[in-house]
């Protein structure tokens, strides 16, 4: 795992920001910063095809989820915070994704417009408690 993109000699990707606290059902890593402080997900995943998550402050309920390709970038990164532009205006917690290009990321998209995103990350959504929020 690794945090701007830094690799370290034998081409791993340095891991000195969060840590692995532990890996759900699903097999999503659930990260926590080393310093218990806020930090965000990896730009690119330390194992193929893997799902990184960060939680709340509370541990309980999920920020957000990245999910990575078999070349360890990231594809697609599903949230649940605020996000006003697609919410009328709320500060209210809405599920919602991202899709990548290499590190860029297009704006946020209402996972309730898009059925077809939901399907294929249901058993992700399930397993945080967020399918029937969206």
């Amino acid at each position: 795992m690794s945090s701007r993109g830094a690799v370290i000699l034998n081409g791993h990707f340095g891991t000195d920001e969060y840590r692995t606290i532990y890996v759900t059902d699903s097999g999503a890593k659930i990260l926590e910063g080393n310093d218990k402080k806020h930090h965000s997900l990896p730009d690119y995943a330390h194992t193929p095809n893997s799902v990184y998550v960060k939680m709340k402050y509370d541990g309980v309920t999920l920020h957000e989820m990245r999910f990575y390709d078999d070349e360890r970038k990231p594809i697609i990164e599903i949230a649940y915070h605020p996000e006003p532009k697609i919410n009328n205006g709320s500060r209210g917690d809405i599920v919602h994704f991202h899709i990548y290009h290499g590190l860029d990321r297009d704006e946020p998209i209402r996972m309730d417009e898009h059925p077809e995103i939901k399907q294929k990350y249901a058993k992700y959504l399930k397993e945080f408690g967020l399918y029937d929020l969206c």
